[in-house]
């Protein structure tokens, strides 16, 4: 039998630390109690918003801690991304993990190691210019002594600010920071040991599943739940627009709602034949923000005389299908109420950003919801948005206890935002020389990221336009960059041909 604790005894033992947490951790995150903390035993906690989505920064940002404070990565345990227990953080996406929070705990690290220091000087009543610390101790090497960092702390808050300026163990010293590392967790998640949220266990949990629409903007018209009723221990939520049902497990909720019998109202679509045209034809209200609109617009000389002054003009249009991101982990949640207080465990990159969702979606105050995100299944901006947390708590709130949801693989594809599609219109004018002297550009819809060109032409009109997206679309791995990129140099291998000419020429 495995002695490893229970999902129960370990929300038990991080009770109190929550609360502590709360009443230490600044709105700003300034003191190096918000990020580290470092127990009566010498144990040392990390905290940080950050998710892990399979880029081992657990990893990473144990080394980074342990290379300033010059102890094991081992001995560190990094607390992550639980908005009772870790600072604020926007969200786990652009590639900002290892230059900005690398970087700040490591001057979080640095910081503490110093006060310590600082302590063990003062204890001694002896120069702090002579020691040192090492595994986890500050160390008198003349006076043959040492001292232990849980000693010094008594397992209380380091509540001084953090210096973001403290000077840092350069590149070139480093021994533990930077070099191959056995990945935290490695094994667990090799031999499917790692439990993600859709492996999560809790007392008195149930499954939920949810009735989707029969297409997008469908409304519902009539409801028969008589099937489903039969089933036993079978409970059918409605709020609304809103049904959904729960049953003692998940295969029985899946056929509850399968048993569900609803007429729906559909909406008219464009076709994927009429789709780029009607994104051409449906804009969206233009940005409020002066700086967000100047960045969707570029001139440059007079586009009128350069579309005049070559020998070829070139016209094309370039199109961008909707992308799925259909990851290996689907949505998932795990939800349950307390008096009044939400805690949901759920797969995403911005677990402060469905804290805000929930606590909307549910009229809370945002410090009554609590967000945990087990180590997740990588989605590369697609686990931005917290629908299988809201519809979970949904469901919890209405059966009086703890809800599992999962989204189903047909949930994904048809449900989940998805990299938005996109239309690309350039006009161009090339001399015989392969010069070109006018660049106009239109993007519909894709994205504004990595539209410019690169290449010098006089003549410039480069244009974003936002449009009426008529399905969910949201982030994905540099979406707009990889349309734009694709247009422009797909525009230039057409120009080439069209002057006879190499594209690198």
């Amino acid at each position: 039998m495995s002695d490893a604790p229970s999902d129960t005894q370990r929300l038990a033992r991080t009770a109190a630390e929550s609360e502590r947490r709360r009443v230490v951790s600044g709105p700003d995150a300034l003191l190096i109690s918000d990020w580290l903390h470092i127990t009566a035993d010498g144990s040392i906690e990390v905290y940080t918003g950050k998710v892990e989505v399979g880029q081992n920064i657990r990893t990473s940002l144990a080394q980074a801690v342990a290379q300033e404070l010059c102890v094991l990565p081992g001995s560190i345990t990094l607390i992550m991304a639980d908005t009772d227990r870790t600072p604020f953080d926007a969200g786990t996406f652009g590639s900002q993990t290892t230059p900005i929070m690398s970087r700040r705990l490591r001057a979080v690290a640095a910081s503490a190691r110093e006060l310590l220091i600082d302590r063990a000087a003062a204890r001694w009543q002896c120069e702090r210019g002579g020691l040192s610390v090492d595994n986890g101790q500050v160390i008198d090497r003349q006076a043959g002594r040492a001292i232990g960092f849980g000693e010094l702390t008594q397992g209380q808050p380091i509540t001084q600010p953090y210096d973001p300026d403290v000077p840092l163990t350069p590149a070139h010293a480093w021994t533990v920071a930077g070099t191959d590392a056995p990945k935290v967790a490695g094994r667990a998640i090799v031999t499917g040991a790692h439990r993600y949220t859709p492996d999560l266990v809790r007392p008195n949990l149930w499954a939920g599943a949810v009735l989707r629409p029969a297409a997008i903007g469908a409304t519902l018209q009539s409801l028969d739940t008589s099937a489903a009723e039969t089933l036993p221990d079978v409970l059918i939520v409605r709020d609304g627009e809103f049904v959904g049902v729960v049953a003692p497990d998940r295969p029985r909720a899946l056929q509850a709602v399968q048993a569900l019998r609803a007429e729906w109202t559909r909406s008219e679509q464009p076709s994927s034949s009429e789709l780029f045209d009607y994104l051409r034809s449906h804009p969206a209200p233009p940005p409020d923000d002066p700086r967000i609109a100047a960045m969707h617009r570029e001139e440059r000389g007079s586009i009128e005389q350069g579309l005049v002054a070559g020998a070829h003009l070139l016209e094309q249009r370039y199109t961008h299908a909707y992308i799925a991101h259909a990851p290996l982990e689907p949505r998932s949640a795990v939800a349950e109420w307390q008096d009044g207080r939400l805690t949901v465990w759920t797969g995403t990159q911005r677990p402060f950003g469905v804290r805000g969702e929930l606590a909307t979606a549910f009229d809370l105050p945002e410090e009554q919801v609590r967000v945990i995100v087990p180590d997740t299944g990588s989605a590369y901006g697609g686990k931005h948005t917290g629908e299988a947390a809201v519809e979970a708590a949904r469901l919890a709130r209405a059966a009086g206890r703890s809800i599992k949801l999962i989204w189903t693989r047909e949930e994904e594809f048809s449900w989940a935002y998805l990299r938005p599609a996109g239309l690309i219109e350039i006009r161009s004018v090339v001399q015989l020389d392969g010069t070109i002297s006018g660049w106009e550009y239109h993007n519909y819809n894709s994205g504004a990221a990595g539209m410019r060109t690169p290449y010098a032409v006089p003549h410039q009109r480069i244009i974003y336009h936002p449009s009426q997206s008529p399905l969910r679309q949201g982030s994905y791995r540099a979406l707009a960059a990889t349309a734009n990129t694709f247009a422009r140099e797909s525009h230039m291998d057409d120009l080439a041909a069209l002057v006879g000419l190499d594209p690198l020429d």
